[in-house]
């Protein structure tokens, strides 16, 4: 399968399984199959990971796409001002630096 097929519809074609075949399997409608087809939400990795033997990279890439590589010194910098950027509330706007007691 190509790199650009989801996981897990990659899983579901290999498998010859439709739609709903996979999502009984998994416990799951088939209108939610197919939402998990394009990423698996964070909190049902761990069980879809369980039951199809497919990575947790491969099934929710914007969370752990990138375990098991190693980190560049840039990119931990990059993403740690992100994350501090999305917690500090602001994102987008200058800050003031703290006065000192020295100037």
């Amino acid at each position: 399968m190509s790199d650009s097929v989801p996981a897990l519809r990659a899983y579901r074609i290999e498998h010859n399984l439709t739609l709903l075949d996979l999502a009984a399997r998994l416990g799951v409608s088939k209108s939610t199959m197919i939402r998990y087809e394009r990423e698996v939400p964070p909190e049902k990795v761990a069980e879809v990971e369980k039951k199809t033997g497919i990575p947790r990279a491969a099934l929710c890439p914007r969370l752990f796409g990138n375990i098991g590589q190693p980190a560049t010194r840039t990119q931990d910098a990059e993403a740690g001002q992100e994350k501090l950027a999305d917690f500090s509330g602001s994102a987008g706007r200058p800050t003031k630096k703290p006065e000192t007691a020295n100037g």
